[in-house]
């Protein structure tokens, strides 16, 4: 990749910086766009911005030419504890600004155009590090690291799209999914360094960037008078490049593509001004071997190197695929105000009793989702959008057996909540 479109990329991945904190539906966020996470996170059949294009791309076709930008306060609490530190160790960092951008323009009757700009990511930073401050684990791999602990996953998609309207009751829509990842790790030398194929290129390597593409296929449907809304969604693999700073790290030498993903919804307007939406969303984390593969076995032998990290088999986060139920309602109370609650649930992606040691690192253990929203309207073309989500605490304990191959044993336990405070302007054209 040419030095020029490198720097986009780094430019464009620290734009969404300050949002490497956990999303929630595993590092996924629950919605996109300050409306839809005012329901949940529903959408797929009920568009209401332009980050649609990163959600369902049919939609675009019904919102006419606008601009969104959206900001969400996202303030995590994540606690870990591991080795020595069994009274648990809190992570720092807990305040982000998590951004997100939409645009659509209607360019004809039948055809719109539009961008999403949507992040995603995970991180912690425990400024004690549990796996250092274990005398067993001190020697000549003791990590250096000033006694920090921690990951930083950023992910960025750019979804340029495009809506045709085959009939009054039909819309077909496809965007380009277009990824850049920045990552980076530290304090693992302890705990790791000898049960990677590549040690040099495990931890403490500072920041790495990948890109890559998919794409994302859409259907919307309106029927009975436009009182029923289906649609359904799929986004391919996004196939990023590797990680080569951190090859022994992930499985398969650095490999971190983005997962493929598919969904149904419903949007049903019973009485004027009441809409009930419902979505269903799978992501298919188990085929990422970064994020899928079991944590274990994990081997310190050197002549045994299938199962060490960084191998394609080699051991991963141990997260399974997520099924995730969002529910929305909103209301016009006037024509200038609309009120939003929703909930959104999904299991946590992590198996508990085969995996939760390596993610004391990355704890996406929330599953119950509440949220709230509005939106107040200042004539035709602007709009004023606000919304919260309180994600339930969630705690995970496992004990880490002796025979696992892990450079330490016993009780492991980690735990997650999070509230978000969100705001979105939109302005419309038409």
């Amino acid at each position: 990749m040419s030095i020029r479109y490198r720097r986009v990329g780094v430019l464009l991945c620290s734009f969404f910086a300050s949002s490497n904190a956990f999303a929630t539906n595993g590092y996924f966020l629950i919605g996109y766009g300050t409306q839809s996470r005012g329901m949940g996170g529903a959408a797929i059949a009920l568009p209401q911005q332009g980050e649609a294009a990163a959600v369902n791309p049919a939609g675009l076709v019904d919102l006419g030419t606008r601009i969104d930008i959206d900001a969400a306060l996202f303030l995590p609490r994540r606690r870990s504890a591991c080795c020595l530190s069994q009274e648990g160790v809190v992570s720092g960092a807990n305040v982000f600004l998590i951004p997100s951008l939409g645009g659509v323009f209607k360019f004809n009757r039948r055809m719109s155009l539009g961008l999403g700009v949507v992040g995603a990511g995970a991180n912690t930073r425990f400024e004690q590090n549990f796996f250092f401050d274990d005398p067993n684990l001190a020697g000549p791999q003791a990590d250096q690291s000033n006694g920090a602990l921690g990951v930083s996953l950023i992910q960025m998609i750019m979804a340029p799209g495009v809506a045709y309207k085959v009939d009054k009751h039909n819309a077909v829509g496809v965007s380009l999914q277009i990824g850049m990842q920045q990552f980076r790790a530290y304090g693992l030398s302890n705990a790791f360094a000898n049960l990677s194929q590549d040690p040099d290129n495990l931890t403490n390597r500072g920041n790495d960037y990948s890109y890559g593409a998919g794409v994302r296929l859409g259907w919307r449907g309106k029927f009975f008078d436009k009182r029923l809304m289906l649609g359904a969604t799929y986004a391919s693999r996004t196939y990023m490049t590797r990680f080569d700073k951190y090859r022994g790290l992930f499985a398969d030498e650095g490999n971190f593509d983005i997962p493929e993903n598919y969904g149904l919804g419903i949007a049903i307007k019973p009485v004027g001004g009441l809409v009930i939406a419902f979505d269903w969303k799978r992501i298919l984390y188990s085929n990422i071997p970064a994020v899928g593969n079991p944590a274990t076995p994990i081997s310190a032998d050197p002549n045994n190197t299938k199962d060490k990290l960084g191998n394609a088999s080699g051991p991963g986060f141990g997260w399974s695929n997520q099924s995730i139920y969002k529910v929305g309602i909103s209301y016009d109370l006037t024509h200038a105000f609309t009120v939003r609650a929703g909930y959104n649930y999904g299991k946590t992606p992590i198996r508990e009793n085969d995996s939760l040691e390596f993610n004391v690192l990355a704890p996406a253990t929330t599953e119950k989702h509440i949220t709230l929203g509005g939106t107040y309207r200042i004539g035709k073309a602007h709009e004023w959008s606000f919304a919260y989500q309180h994600a339930r605490r969630n705690k995970l304990k496992t004990n880490v057996d002796a025979n696992a191959g892990l450079p330490f044993s016993g009780p492991v336990e980690t735990e997650l909540y999070i509230n978000t405070f969100e705001i979105g302007y939109s302005f419309k054209l038409n």
